[in-house]
């Protein structure tokens, strides 16, 4: 009977009881309504094949794969893998980072969308998702069911390979899942265009500019430069919260035109060009050099300059081209400018 309950052990149930209801049948045999045991050199025959057979079927049971990939190679731009594991009794116990073996931080989700764990070492027990995200790339593993995980591979901008590794702890042993990403070819500029949103405008608002003083005996007058300063300049400047606004053309130094003017809801470019991703910035004063003179009174005066500026916002859609596959993707943003309006308030002190 120990070899009856060894062979029934293994999951192939119909292959077992196949091998076990051949060994029993020649163990025994009807003869005249009594059961005679067969003679020892059949006997022994039939055991030597049992232990054969369960050798066979146990090294295959061992010999199948927990994982239905060890290990997969991903583009810089990404992609998705769905590994399929055959023991449902199994968690994610770490990932770990292949460069210096170091472990990885994120943060863990249930499957409800919970957020179960943040800023710290990640594992996962059960069903729910684990995020670790740069702004230069990262990855989202989710368990949806008992035995598949979903390992989604973003896209990779840091110019050199991203291999991690997700350890895998069943019951009885630790199988691992190797993910190569390669590096990105990176993308060119093909394009970018400007449109208003909502909350695109322009708009003024007041800077305190520089403040006087005088005690004078007579009367007399007085010029002065209304927008005299510090930090008197056009600037503008191109800002976007998608990582691959700037990254992939920084060094490239894309000249592009820049909104000019906006009338009925409708945006003008200038003729001139400022470098995308650098902040430009325009003397203001060396374009515009007015004067204002007030007469000012004997004895004691003051007072300030109220400079008018004006803040512009518009929004840009950027395309790229991807330098492997030709796809294109699109980057939105804003472009802000601020400039003084050349309009001032005089604001006696006294």
């Amino acid at each position: 009977m120990a070899i009856w309950r060894r062979l029934t052990f293994s999951y192939k149930h119909l292959t077992i009881f196949h091998a076990a209801f051949f060994v029993k049948r020649h163990l025994y045999y009807y003869k005249q309504d009594k059961f005679q045991i067969m003679n020892s050199k059949k006997l022994s025959i039939f055991f030597l094949f049992s232990v054969i057979l369960w050798c066979n079927i146990s090294c295959d049971t061992q010999d199948e794969p927990f994982l239905s990939i060890k290990e997969f190679t991903v583009e810089g731009e990404g992609g998705k893998t769905v590994v399929k594991i055959n023991n449902t009794d199994w968690f994610i116990s770490k990932v770990v980072n292949t460069n210096g073996n170091l472990r990885i931080s994120g943060e863990v989700f249930s499957s409800d969308g919970t957020l179960l764990q943040e800023n710290s070492f990640v594992a996962m027990k059960g069903e729910g998702r684990i995020e670790s995200k740069w702004m230069d790339k990262g990855f989202i593993i989710t368990r949806n069911s008992p035995n598949t995980l979903t390992i989604e591979v973003l896209e990779n901008s840091t110019g050199e390979p991203f291999n991690f590794r997700i350890v895998i702890q069943g019951k009885n042993k630790t199988e691992e899942i190797l993910v190569k990403q390669k590096v990105s070819e990176g993308y060119s500029f093909a394009g970018i265009d400007y449109f208003l949103q909502e909350k695109d405008k322009d708009s003024l608002y007041y800077k305190k500019g520089a403040s006087y003083q005088f005690y004078i005996t007579t009367s007399g007058p007085f010029s002065f430069s209304p927008y005299s300063g510090v930090d008197i300049f056009r600037q503008s400047n191109f800002e976007s919260h998608d990582p691959n606004a700037f990254v992939w053309i920084k060094d490239d130094s894309i000249e592009v035109n820049v909104p000019q003017t906006i009338i009925d809801g409708k945006v003008y470019l200038s003729n001139k060009k400022h470098v995308y991703g650098v902040t430009t910035k325009e003397d203001y004063l060396k374009e515009n050099t007015f004067m204002e003179t007030l007469n000012l009174p004997a004895g004691k005066s003051a007072f300030h300059v109220d400079q008018e500026w004006q803040k512009r916002v518009v929004s840009y859609r950027l395309t790229l081209t991807n330098n492997r596959t030709k796809a294109e993707k699109k980057v939105e943003g804003k472009w802000i400018e601020t400039t003084p309006t050349g309009n001032y308030k005089i604001v006696n002190d006294e």
